[in-house]
Formats: structure tokens, C-alpha cells, sequence
């Protein structure tokens, strides 16, 4: 079912039928692009393997989305997101590589949690989001972002938090959608197993946990 258009792409429920599109995208993209994989240099092997299982318990619940190119039926977007409280857990064992990103992101869950309690069908958590090359720069992110809120506040959702690594959506869902920043923390500083993995990172210079309101004036 079709959720919304945006000039020539349909944006649509990410299903069993067009997932593994969806997911070869999001591996593609996360490793080529994400700072923070790029910066532990994780294979696209490690990650298609250590991300599959995830994604599969993500995808069941039914809060996805994909944008389809309309003509070529090609999917150049997809947005991955599920219930804050979602047990995400990887079926296969963690690559050396990951565990740095893994280890940031459970700080951040941890600073996050000690601020607010979470319950079960209130949150919304935007657990990843690609745009393809092709089709960049054309607010894709955003339309993609305005479509979830929307869908998770039909879903019964009051609130939606992200874990956002790159500048691009640090800027959009904070300074266009004016979601607050909860936790912020710093690439340089952060250190795993004696070492600071993301000091490489120059922009942005930290990784944020923010969070906003979902209303029905404002969808």
C-alpha cells in the first residue's frame, strides 16, 4: 500500500516482498557512507551478516518504509525503524569491528534511559535510514522521516527518537524539526577497549539521541 508520493517515488510499508532490495541498500549505503562504519572499516560481508537478523525482527512490526522509483520499480530509500523497547538482537556474533559502534550506541541507550522511562507502544525508535545515490539531495531523508511520524502516530505512538551519526540528520530532525537533543556524545572522547575509535570523525563532531513530540497538528 502506497503511503505517499514525492515527485517521481512512491513510499510504501517495507514487506517480506521487497526486503531484501530494502536490505541490500541499507548494508550498501551504511558501509560506504555511515562515519561511523566507515571509521572501523567494516566489510559489507561482516555487516549484510551482522545486521540480518535484526532487520528481520525490525521489518515484522511493521513501522518501515521503502521509497520505490515509480518507472524502474527500483528501491532507492528505505527507513528501518520499530518499538524503543524492541529486544534487537543480533543472531550471529559480533565482528571485532562492530563492537565500538555497538558500545556507543548502548551508551547513548543507557544516558537516555536514565532520563526517561520507556514504555512498551510509546516510543518510536528510527533505528536507520538510507537514501541512494541516485536520488540525494532531493529531501528524500525528510519526506521519508514525515511519512514514519505519521505512520507511528497512527499506530499509537506519542513520541519518536533517533540515534543520529551524520550531520545531514542531526540537521533535519533538530533544526528543521526541532526534535531536543537528550544525549549527546562527543567522537573524539568516547573510548572503547583503551582506544578512541571515532576520533577520526571531524563533522559532525558527536553522535546525538534526540527525540520529538508526535502530534496530530503537526503531521
Amino acid at each position: 500500500m502506497i503511503l505517499s508520493q514525492f515527485d517521481d517515488l512512491d513510499i510504501s510499508l517495507l514487506t517480506s516482498e521487497n526486503s531484501g532490495h530494502a536490505f541490500e541498500l541499507v548494508c550498501e549505503v551504511f558501509v560506504e557512507g555511515s562515519v561511523l562504519h566507515k571509521a572501523v572499516r567494516v566489510s559489507l560481508h561482516e555487516y549484510r551478516e551482522y545486521l540480518s537478523g535484526s532487520f528481520q525482527i525490525m521489518l515484522q512490526q511493521g513501522l518501515s518504509l521503502v521509497a520505490t522509483d515509480r518507472l524502474s520499480g527500483e528501491i532507492v530509500g528505505c527507513l528501518v525503524a520499530c518499538d524503543y523497547t524492541t529486544p534487537v538482537q543480533a543472531t550471529t556474533e559480533m565482528p571485532e569491528c562492530v563492537k565500538p559502534v555497538s558500545a556507543l550506541l548502548q551508551r547513548l541507550d543507557t544516558l537516555y534511559r536514565q532520563q526517561r522511562q520507556i514504555t512498551s507502544g510509546d516510543t518510536l525508535l528510527v533505528d536507520m535510514a538510507v537514501v541512494g545515490k541516485g536520488v540525494r539531495g532531493r529531501g528524500l531523508y525528510r519526506k521519508l522521516r514525515e511519512v514514519v511520524h505519521h505512520h507511528g502516530y497512527s499506530a499509537g505512538f506519542r513520541r519518536v527518537a533517533g540515534e543520529l551519526s551524520s550531520a545531514a540528520t542531526q540537521h533535519v530532525c533538530v533544526t528543521e524539526f526541532g526534535h531536543k537533543v537528550c544525549v549527546e556524545i562527543d567522537y573524539e572522547a568516547f573510548e572503547f577497549s583503551g582506544h578512541r575509535p571515532f576520533s577520526v570523525i571531524r563533522d559532525p563532531r558527536s553522535i546525538q539521541l534526540v527525540e520529538g513530540e508526535l502530534k496530530a497538528e503537526n503531521l
